[in-house]
């Protein structure tokens, strides 16, 4: 498959003559609150629970969100949109995609209409359990809000990868004259994040070569479908991996990126540094890095920007995630700005996004009623969070001449409110339509005394 070649903006520097990366900077996110501004998605799930709504009508709630979703990006100028958001729970659809649920909850479709029925019946059975099976187990995702559904992995796991519903979200953003970016939790992290099957023997781990391969024949077949860049995330990399650790996560990207034909790879951490993955993973192979630079992954910036950064950075698209995807505080835009123009000249392609997926903020503060006028000012949500990596994009394409009066406004709207208000403490508006609230997290609907402990795995 032939590798584009990033476009550069039509519109002229304003004031200096940028350095490439900076000229074809564009604005991207990891994702985006998928609930609905009115949670319509939660309202379909818990009607399809009860009786009341089938599976082609949850399916067809969920395809409308999407195209509001990828529309509402493209009015903010991304037209790479990330594709691949759950009905549920991220983790649970890859494991649905790899056909690695447990055996027990295989028979939960047997009596379903038809196959995509059928699915959904099986992936509820493992998130909310039945008269029967408990549920998967239930745990934190990192040191978030939002909770992910363990996968059961052992060495008598056998994967068959089944990617039509993936497929069916590509085509649906093509469709809509958008480039679709598929977003997939990566290999590393997938098995990183699961636990043994406790039926079985050996560890998730045992699993990461069949698992690459698998990856290898995603990847084959989403090019075929005419995608050009595919995200993985690996989380686990911020964790501080042994060097036994670092070698696995590496040479898992070594072998895919010798993948022929495949689409571009863009290899993810969030929620802190990188630290020593960095340097490995930029030598693996891949296309693009996306980093967290915000709170404590501000400590990767030196090593990024400074006179030893990776050689291979140069060759590289970097995602800058320079808005904090977590909190609902507006960003200092300056100090932002100043972040993106030390990368500039060190990296191929640089692009401005948030930290992380916004599923853990609301979606806008235009819905939010009853706060203090001053308050309000220096919120941020989702859409709010979207315009602010739009114009840092704009600021580094045409320099900061051509959005001075923008970087005013949003200094003035950050100065200290009269009321009491502490940044680092609660979250207005959690339960407007964002992801993270306790109705957003994948611990709705299941079934009384069924959900397990929540113990975070991401160490």
């Amino acid at each position: 498959m032939s590798r584009p070649t990033p476009t550069t903006p039509g519109d002229r520097p304003v004031g200096r003559a940028p350095v490439p990366a900076a000229a074809a900077a564009a604005p991207t996110v990891h994702g985006y609150p998928r609930q609905g501004r009115r949670r319509e998605l939660k309202r379909a799930l818990e009607r399809h629970w009860s009786g009341a709504l089938d599976a082609a009508g949850l399916l067809g709630v969920a395809a409308d969100l999407r195209r509001e979703r990828w529309q509402t990006l493209a009015a903010a100028g991304i037209t790479e949109v990330p594709v691949g958001d759950p009905l549920y729970d991220h983790v649970l659809d890859l494991t649905v995609m790899l056909g690695a649920l447990p055996d027990r909850y295989v028979a939960a479709g047997a009596d379903a209409d038809d196959p995509a029925a059928a699915a959904l019946a099986r992936s509820f059975a493992a998130a909310r359990g039945t008269a029967e099976l408990a549920p998967l187990e239930l745990t934190k995702w990192f040191d978030t809000n939002y909770h992910y559904l363990v996968p059961e992995l052992g060495r008598s796991t056998r994967f068959r990868l089944d990617p039509a519903a993936l497929l069916n979200q590509v085509a649906q953003a093509q469709e809509l004259g958008l480039s679709p970016r598929p977003v997939l939790l990566g290999p590393y992290s997938y098995l990183r994040l699961a636990k043994p099957d406790p039926a079985g023997s050996g560890t998730p781990l045992d699993l990461l070569d069949p698992l690459t391969d698998v990856y290898a024949d995603l990847l084959g077949r989403l090019a075929s479908a005419g995608v050009e860049w595919v995200q993985l995330d690996e989380p686990v990399a911020v964790t501080g991996l042994d060097p036994a650790g670092l070698d696995a996560l590496a040479g898992t990207y070594r072998r895919l990126s010798a993948v022929t034909g495949r689409p571009r790879l863009l290899v993810a951490g969030y929620f802190d540094r990188l630290g020593e993955a960095l340097e490995p993973l930029v030598a693996s192979g891949i296309d693009g890095l996306g980093v967290d630079l915000t709170g404590r992954g501000a400590a990767d910036l030196d090593r990024l920007a400074g006179e030893h950064a990776p050689s291979g950075l140069a060759g590289l698209r970097l995602v800058a995630g320079v808005v904090d995807g977590r909190n609902v505080w507006r960003t200092d835009l300056d100090q932002a700005l100043g972040v993106l123009e030390r990368l500039a000249p060190r990296v191929g392609r640089l692009d401005v996004a948030p930290s992380c997926s916004l599923i853990h903020v609301p979606i806008d503060v235009g819905l939010e009623t009853g706060l203090d006028p001053e308050l309000r000012g220096w919120l941020a949500f989702a859409d709010q969070k979207l315009a602010e990596v739009a114009l840092l994009a704009r600021g580094l394409r045409e320099g900061r001449e051509a959005v001075t009066d923008e970087l005013g406004a949003a200094r003035r709207a950050r100065r200290p409110p009269h009321v009491a208000a502490d940044p680092g403490a609660g979250r207005p508006g959690a339960d407007r339509g964002g992801d993270a609230g306790p109705d957003g997290a994948p611990g709705a609907g299941r079934r009384p005394g069924r959900a397990a402990a929540h113990r975070a795995r991401a160490a």
